[in-house]
């Protein structure tokens, strides 16, 4: 756990170098320049691309020290049918670039960090706290864990422009469509692709609670359908919730920190539709979908708690900053304060059992 705490005490110390060479408005209309949203989530990167024993690595490693030549493809894939878009590139890798696993890991590690990363230079109203509660909400352990899920989850997040301000909906559906060859589950992302620019807790985003409420009410057999599909697509990656919950669905605790984007927006609704771009806009939805889907967690087994809320809560790190910024000064102070610690004990009861195993470093924590 220290080096994951690290993590947090990093984030805190770029702030601060930050904030002392750039004491008014920072380059580029108030983004972070590079280098520093660079050297932020180039620590978290490092650390993930280095990494030989934390959870599924082991499967990942296995799986690149045994891929075929690139001439053999069709042969492996009939053989090894999940994921062969994820096959496929690391069969290129291993073939044309480097048959070491550090740098392969490494290679999707920064693909899926520096996604993550541009879109919070560019959207985040604070770069530095949306990269605390990238840490805090947990989603920075998929760099570490469920990295073939996470590839099409950062890549779409950050090509998210394409959908959103370019409104290049089919270029995006069809982005989402060949990512489904790397992780199926991402396909659930389709329909979003047409509920952009949708008003905050207007008849539309009612209208997908509707939909999500439905599903829990019919969800014996959807959770069955699920269950076959799921099993046959996953690397087995779910994270690891026993800190607060039974396996027979999500703990309330979970939902609640879930769906605190959504309650805050929806506290602040004048206000985040009067200041609001078309992104916060669809950040919004997002967020609230995600809380939906841990909602629906609760009365299921839980089978797509590691698996779905992924595609839709990334967004919480931009939506979040925001938010807090809706209130009078003093009590934007006060709701950000409470945000920071109600998420760092989250995070801290979270990563209680939590381990880090690096053969090129010599780091071992916590070995399970």
């Amino acid at each position: 756990m220290p080096l994951y705490n690290s993590m947090i005490a990093w984030v805190a110390l770029t702030a601060v170098v930050y904030a002392a060479f750039f004491s008014g408005p920072a380059p580029e209309k108030g983004k972070v320049n590079w280098f520093f949203a660079v050297l932020t989530f180039g620590y978290i990167i490092f650390w993930a691309g280095v990494r030989t024993g934390v959870a599924d690595t082991a499967e990942y490693i296995y799986a690149f020290e045994n891929y075929p030549d690139f001439d053999v493809l069709p042969q492996y894939f009939a053989s090894h049918p999940k994921g062969p878009g994820f096959s496929a590139l690391g069969i290129f890798f291993r073939s044309y670039v480097s048959a070491n696993y550090h740098l392969w890991l490494m290679f999707i590690a920064i693909v899926s960090g520096i996604s993550v990363m541009t879109v919070v230079r560019q959207h985040s109203v604070s770069f530095f706290l949306s990269a605390y509660f990238f840490i805090v909400s947990l989603n920075f352990m998929w760099l570490f864990n469920g990295i073939r899920q996470f590839l099409p989850a950062a890549i779409l997040f950050g090509m998210s422009w394409l959908l959103i301000v370019d409104n290049k909906r089919w270029i995006y559906a069809l982005l989402i469509v060949l990512l489904s060859y790397v992780h199926l589950t991402v396909i659930i992302l389709l329909p979003f692709c047409f509920l952009t620019h949708t008003k905050p807790f207007g008849p539309r985003m009612m209208l997908i609670s509707v939909g999500i409420i439905l599903i829990i009410i019919f969800m014996n057999p959807v959770f069955s359908t699920m269950d076959d599909i799921l099993s046959e697509t996953s690397t087995g990656y779910t994270m690891d919730f026993s800190a607060f919950e039974d396996d027979d669905g999500v703990h309330p605790l979970r939902v609640l920190v879930a769906f605190t984007p959504s309650i805050i927006a929806l506290a602040r609704r004048k206000v985040l539709i009067e200041y609001g771009t078309p992104f916060i806009h669809h950040c919004v939805l997002m967020s609230f979908v995600a809380g939906c889907l841990y909602l629906v967690g609760m009365f299921s087994s839980g089978i797509m708690i590691g698996r779905l809320p992924i595609y839709f809560e990334l967004y919480n790190i931009i939506l979040l900053p925001f938010l807090l910024k809706c209130f009078s000064r003093p009590m934007s102070y006060t709701m950000t304060a409470i945000c920071v610690l109600m998420y760092f004990a989250f995070y801290y009861l979270q990563m209680q059992n939590s381990y880090y195993i690096s053969e090129i470093t010599g780091l071992i924590e916590n070995t399970p």
